[in-house]
């Protein structure tokens, strides 16, 4: 019986009324049905926090490297200045290598690495250009400014000097924040393709300090 309404063929063959068909209910599971379209919804909502977030993100940077092109006075000799700047510039970049809703936990193995940077921001002069030197040197890769990468050599060789500094300091040479600088100098150096301020310390009496750091 091919169950046609309101008669089947063969009733309608032989001429009689058709008497109807029987249906029993069955219970059908709508659950995964439900739950492919929650993680459907959730993909979307995430997906356009995501990209909110992101924008906000590139455009607070934007604007933080116009600011310090229209401001130029604003130099790293200031504490205060020096302070916000750090504080603001590197909470972007730690931002950046952990973007809101990634489906990755880190873009890098720096992106990991940098969350233990800023509880030391702030107790070492050499960290603090380090971290700052390899942020800049971040957003002027990512967007190719030029005010960005001129920031990052300025933050680099503060970084270099106080490195050498701290490594004619017997209380600082083997400091937790020494090794930090080293890492994150090497990083920097990685990425603008700079001639090694490292090498160069390396290559002076510091090196058995160093090589124990």
């Amino acid at each position: 019986c091919d169950e046609e309404r309101p008669s089947c063929a063969q009733c309608r063959r032989g001429g009689r009324t058709c008497p109807g068909y029987v249906r029993e209910m069955k219970f059908v599971d709508e659950g995964p049905k439900v739950r492919r379209s929650r993680r459907k919804a959730h993909a979307s909502a995430t997906k356009s926090t995501s990209e909110k977030a992101s924008k906000g993100i590139d455009r607070q940077n934007k604007d933080l490297l116009h600011h310090r092109e229209t401001s130029p006075d604003v130099g790293l000799s200031q504490p205060s200045s020096f302070k916000a700047e750090r504080d603001q510039i590197l909470s972007s970049f730690v931002s950046a290598m952990f973007p809101l809703g990634s489906p990755t936990a880190q873009i890098s193995f720096l992106g990991s690495w940098s969350w233990h940077i800023p509880p030391r921001l702030g107790s070492s002069v050499v960290l603090d250009h380090a971290a700052l030197s390899v942020a800049w040197a971040y957003f002027a890769k990512l967007y190719g400014d030029p005010i960005a990468l001129r920031n990052a050599e300025s933050s680099y060789l503060c970084a270099v000097r106080s490195l050498a500094l701290a490594l004619d300091d017997a209380k600082d040479q083997l400091s937790a924040n020494v090794l930090c600088t080293t890492v994150l100098l090497g990083h920097f150096e990685v990425w603008l393709n700079t001639r090694s301020g490292l090498l160069t310390l390396v290559l002076t009496d510091e090196y058995e300090d160093l090589c124990q750091c």
